[in-house]
C-alpha cells in the first residue's frame, strides 16, 4: 500500500518537556505522544538544552537545516558520556531515548527530522543521501521516503514512476525485495521491520 502524507495532515504539539514544538508527520496506529511504537517528526531547536526523556525508545535525529548541533548523551547506568556532532546536512545520530541528552547549538537555530521507535518491537534502518542517488528499497514492513528540498521519484518493478514532491512524506507498507527504487537528492529513507 502506498500513501502520500501532505503537510496539511501533519499535526503540531508541544515537546514532552514543554520547551518547544514538534510537527508530527506520522505515528503508529493509535499512538499518542506518551505511547507509540514509532513516530516521525520535525522540530526546530532555537536554544541549548536537555532533550525530552523517551525511555524505552531508540532515537534517530537527522539535521535538515541550520549549522549543526552537538549532542552529549549521559548513560547513568554505565556512568559514561558519548557525543555526536551533526554539522553536515542530513548527518544523523542514533541514541537511546532514555539517556540524558543535552543539545548545544553550533551556530544558531537548527531543524531536525526525528525517528523514534520501540526497539523491542521494531528494527529501524535510516539512510540519508545528500547527492543525487538511486537506491533500491529494502524489504520491510513500513518504509518512509522524505525528499527534503527537491522532488524524488519512486519506480516500481513494472517501471511505473511516482513523483514524490519535496516536503511530503511517502509511506509504503509490506515492501518486498527489489520491488521499488527511489531516485533523488537530499533524501531521507526509513525502513521499519517488525521483529516479533
Amino acid at each position: 500500500m502506498l500513501e502520500i502524507i501532505s503537510p496539511e495532515q501533519f499535526t503540531t504539539s508541544l515537546w514532552k518537556n514543554g520547551k518547544g514544538k514538534t510537527t508530527e508527520l506520522a505515528i503508529s496506529e493509535n499512538g499518542t505522544i506518551d505511547s507509540f511504537d514509532w513516530r516521525l517528526s520535525i522540530a526546530t531547536v532555537s536554544d541549548d538544552g536537555v532533550f525530552s526523556n523517551f525511555s524505552g525508545l531508540a532515537r534517530n535525529l537527522i539535521l535538515i537545516d541550520g549549522n549543526g548541533i552537538e549532542l552529549t548523551h549521559t548513560d547513568s547506568v554505565l556512568n559514561k558520556n558519548t557525543e555526536d556532532r551533526l554539522q553536515q546536512l542530513l548527518s544523523f545520530a542514533t541514541f537511546d531515548g532514555g539517556s540524558s541528552t543535552y543539545g548545544k547549538l553550533i551556530s544558531g537555530t537548527i531543524t531536525d527530522f526525528n525517528l523514534m521507535h520501540n526497539p523491542e518491537k521494531l528494527s529501524a534502518n535510516v539512510v540519508t543521501s545528500y547527492l543525487t542517488k538511486t537506491m533500491a528499497l529494502k524489504a520491510c514492513d513500513i518504509c518512509f521516503i522524505y525528499p527534503l528540498i527537491n522532488n524524488a521519484e519512486l519506480t516500481t518493478t513494472g517501471k511505473d514512476t511516482i513523483l514524490i514532491p519535496a516536503g511530503l512524506l511517502l509511506k509504503l507498507t509490506d515492501i518486498q525485495p527489489a520491488s521499488y527504487e527511489v531516485s533523488g537528492e537530499q533524501l531521507i529513507v526509513i525502513h521499519l521491520t517488525d521483529i516479533n
